[in-house]
């Protein structure tokens, strides 16, 4: 295997890892359990209310004090769960790698660093509308797939907007 491929596989596994983070963790469900105990201790406390137990009251408001937040925990962490790929949607190391040589083979060169867990290619000239904006490198962080701001585009060449030296395209 030569360095190239060598390194492009290393990527390939740790985005493939990245892709799976958190796989496992996913709810089959509704928290059902929960919520039947939030139901059961709040209909307990309206015997409690009726029948002029004080004490039973408070007892019982705490407990279900501690089931809405067992509850809203787990209804928490399904709804982080939903925003992850599901699992047969995860592309395989095998894929990875294939995407990989491809942006090698489209862009040129692509720079990949397993130490700051980036992948770079950098762009032809981008002509918009007849205006060249220049060259632009295009740089994915795989520590952060699952977050916005992931992709950061990066001029290479200084083309100043016309109104504003001082603002390069793209600017915003």
């Amino acid at each position: 295997m030569s360095g190239r491929t060598t390194l492009f596989h290393r990527a390939a596994v740790a985005i493939h890892e990245q892709l799976t983070l958190n796989q496992s963790e996913m709810p089959e469900g509704l928290p059902a359990v929960s919520w039947t105990e939030c139901c059961r201790l709040s209909r307990l406390i309206e015997k409690a209310e009726r029948k002029g137990w004080h004490a039973a009251v408070r007892r019982q408001q705490g407990l279900l004090a501690q089931a809405i937040r067992r509850l809203t925990v787990a209804l928490n962490e399904m709804q982080e769960s939903l925003a992850l790929p599901k699992p047969g949607s995860i592309p395989t190391v095998r894929d990875v790698l294939a995407d990989l040589q491809a942006l090698s083979t489209e862009f040129g060169e692509i720079k990949v660093s397993t130490t700051n867990h980036t992948i770079g290619v950098l762009t032809d000239c981008v002509i918009l509308d007849g205006v060249g904006l220049g060259r632009f490198e295009i740089v994915l962080d795989w520590e952060h797939l699952h977050e916005t701001g992931a992709y950061d585009v990066i001029a290479q060449d200084g083309c100043a907007a016309e109104t504003d030296s001082d603002t390069t395209h793209p600017h915003v």
